[in-house]
């Protein structure tokens, strides 16, 4: 057990690791274990985190220039950029060496809420538009907004390329489905890069330029 542990941006007042270490054929080291933390500060309180429990499982190669193996996680909530969410699981696979990692995994979340989603704008503008054929468009769009807000589930995809002090994030996929069929998803092709770790973020389609795409950057 550790307590105050500071590490790259992020601190936590309590850490456990019950890691088991073992040897494969050839010498190859394998670690694998829970690793779990009360609570998780990053940035600041730009993400925050409560309950945190990692599961690594890592095969290293003899030399213990290259690793590959998973990374399965879950929280009780995570807090970041506006956003909250309860009950977040994580599940990457990755590879790599001295040279960086790359890899891929899902994300899923339970009752996602962000503070931009309100849907009184919308219940106003449908009121008043009522006599008009734009009205029953604003009343079943603030429909849709309210059964988001009541009950959600949140699904995405992403990759992963890190190199040295650089690491670039693309969400593949992204869906957040709530009830009565309401429904926020990325178009069929689209992706959003992110820029690690400064955070910009910058969504794509499949016609954008490989040089837009790569610098994470908008505008």
């Amino acid at each position: 057990m550790m307590r105050n542990v500071r590490a790259n941006g992020c601190a936590s007042p309590r850490v456990t690791a019950y890691l088991g270490l073992q040897t494969r054929d050839g010498g190859a080291p394998h670690v694998s274990g829970p690793v779990r933390a009360d609570a998780l500060d990053c940035g600041g309180g730009a993400l925050r985190v409560a309950g945190l429990a990692l599961r690594p499982d890592v095969l290293l190669s003899p030399a213990l220039d290259s690793w590959r193996g998973t990374l399965a996680g879950e929280a009780r909530a995570v807090r970041a950029e506006g956003a909250t969410a309860s009950a977040p699981r994580l599940r990457v696979d990755f590879e790599g060496s001295a040279q960086g990692t790359r890899g891929a995994g899902v994300v899923r979340a339970e009752r996602l809420a962000m503070a931009g989603l309100d849907n009184r704008a919308l219940i106003a503008a449908a009121r008043g538009a009522s006599s008009t054929p734009v009205g029953p468009l604003l009343a079943r769009l603030a429909g849709g907004v309210a059964a988001l807000q009541t009950d959600n589930r949140f699904e995405s995809h992403l990759t992963f390329d890190q190199k040295g002090r650089q690491a670039a994030l693309r969400l593949t996929s992204l869906t957040l489905a709530g009830d009565k069929g309401s429904r926020i998803a990325l178009s069929e092709g689209g992706h959003i890069d992110l820029a690690l770790p400064d955070r910009r973020c910058c969504p794509s389609s499949r016609n954008q330029s490989s040089d837009h795409r790569a610098h994470g950057c908008c505008g």
